[in-house]
């Protein structure tokens, strides 16, 4: 597998990337900008000095010998209809020809860029031609001008040169301070990674140094920390939840030891029938904190509901209740005449109904209410008894794990303090919630789902 470079590394290198780019064709439009107008420059100064001879040869005025700007540059011919040179300046133009290009009608021009062996045999020059065509008092004449643009060329020449050293000087250059600036920003994710390293299960209540700017930097330090925070709550709820679930299970198996043991101590008057009665009350118990222990790791551990179903939460509701064994505490319910439909696991829903409706049995002191409505928008059961109230500040306290309020609902009345949460952890997995209500007398525990529309019929 390749090994990755670091980030470091790879933004120097785009960022570098980027800014030669840029100036690679910063530097070839700013060369063909830089040529255009020189050459333009050119081609107005030939312009100016044509213009001042077809001025004096539509006069009559035209001297055999013409004014030019410089040896190279604005050397003028004249030429009559017949093709014979009657005006020229002095300078290549006294021996070369100038017309090359073909002689335009009167009042028309001609421009074009040639090679120096066109002119004066000169290979690596590049000259400006133009003509003009002139009407005069002795009859039509063609005006021909050229200019050498080897002072446009070596102008050019010498940026492209600079340009060709400077790029890669300032690209190095850029590069460097690049690689400086982006270590200096992520120096504090480096000290942050090794604080991080250094962080383990035992030590979870330290955080990082966050830096004090609100940069994107800052930013991540903040997350991390609240993740350290949540990781930490997490850690601190498995060891209580394994302090009390080992508490809970050290106590039926110390009980059922004890009997045990003073049944092995005096066997000649021992009750072996009790003690053997006791012992299965205690390894019931067991079975039934092993049961809830297991229902409260799969509740917790299942991210998301697998099934989604239609479930009628009326049918359900029915079937839990007709479930229950005669003798029990008696539970009422109005039975609506609509079905109410949410969407969710049947196993899941009725192991989160039965929790409630057995917890609410097990408190009640001689009835239990249950009633299930529903609109477009939820569906609800609210599920109360008879028995204790819960108070204020304990409606919260019920769901976590292992509560037992007061003595009305002490270990001998039933679960492990486990139903409450588990139900709980169903109904928030199945996008609702459960809470307990506000109540003066007795307990009543609400439980939302959303709801669902009935399914189709076939």
């Amino acid at each position: 597998m390749t090994k990755r470079r670091s980030l470091r590394l790879r933004v120097t290198i785009a960022a570098g990337g980027l800014i030669a780019a840029v100036l690679i064709i910063g530097a070839v439009a700013l060369a063909g900008l830089l040529r255009r107008a020189l050459e333009q420059d050119t081609q107005a100064l030939l312009n100016q000095q044509m213009d001042e001879v077809v001025n004096l040869a539509v006069a009559g005025e035209l001297p055999r010998l013409l004014v030019a700007t410089g040896r190279e540059i604005g050397q003028l011919q004249v030429y009559d209809s017949q093709g014979t040179l009657i005006a020229a300046t002095r300078g290549f133009a006294e021996t070369a020809h100038l017309n090359i290009i073909d002689p335009p009608t009167t009042g028309a021009s001609s421009y074009a860029i040639v090679s120096g062996d066109r002119i004066d045999s000169d290979h690596g020059e590049r000259y400006r031609v133009a003509a003009r065509g002139v009407d005069t008092p002795t009859g039509h004449v063609s005006v021909y001008g050229v200019s050498s643009l080897s002072a446009a060329d070596n102008a050019v020449r010498t940026v492209v040169l600079a340009l060709l050293a400077g790029v890669p000087l300032f690209v190095g250059l850029s590069g460097w301070v690049l690689w400086r600036s982006v270590g200096r920003a992520l120096k504090p994710v480096d000290a942050m990674c090794a604080e991080v390293d250094d962080i383990e299960a035992s030590s979870l209540e330290r955080r990082l140094s966050a830096p004090a700017t609100d940069d994107e930097i800052g930013k991540l330090a903040k997350t991390l920390n609240h993740l350290l925070d949540r990781l930490d709550a997490d850690a601190r709820r498995q060891r209580q939840f394994a302090a009390d679930a080992s508490h809970e299970l050290r106590s039926p198996l110390a009980a059922a030891r004890t009997q045990l043991e003073v049944g092995l101590a005096y066997p000649d008057r021992a009750d072996w029938h009790g003690i053997a009665s006791d012992a299965l009350i205690e390894i019931d118990r067991l079975e039934r904190l092993s049961r809830e222990l297991l229902e409260f790791a799969r509740a917790d551990a299942q991210d998301h509901i697998v099934r989604m179903d239609p479930v009628d939460l009326i049918e359900l509701t029915h079937r839990i209740i007709a479930s229950h064994p005669a003798g029990s505490t008696p539970i009422t319910w109005q039975e609506p005449d609509e079905p109410v439909w949410v969407r969710g696991d049947d196993d899941l829903l009725t192991r989160m109904l039965r929790n409630l409706i057995s917890n609410a049995e097990r408190h009640a002191h001689s009835r239990v209410d249950v009633e299930v409505c529903g609109d477009v928008d939820q569906a609800w059961v609210r599920v109360v008894n008879d028995g204790p109230a819960i108070s204020d500040n304990d409606r919260e306290r019920i769901f976590e794990a292992f509560t037992r309020l007061d003595a009305a609902r002490a270990r001998d009345a039933g679960g492990a303090g486990l139903g409450l949460t588990i139900s709980r952890k169903i109904a928030l997995k199945h996008g609702g919630d459960l809470r307990a209500d506000p109540r003066a007398d007795g307990a009543s525990f609400t439980l939302w789902l959303p709801a669902a529309k009935p399914p189709a019929v076939s």
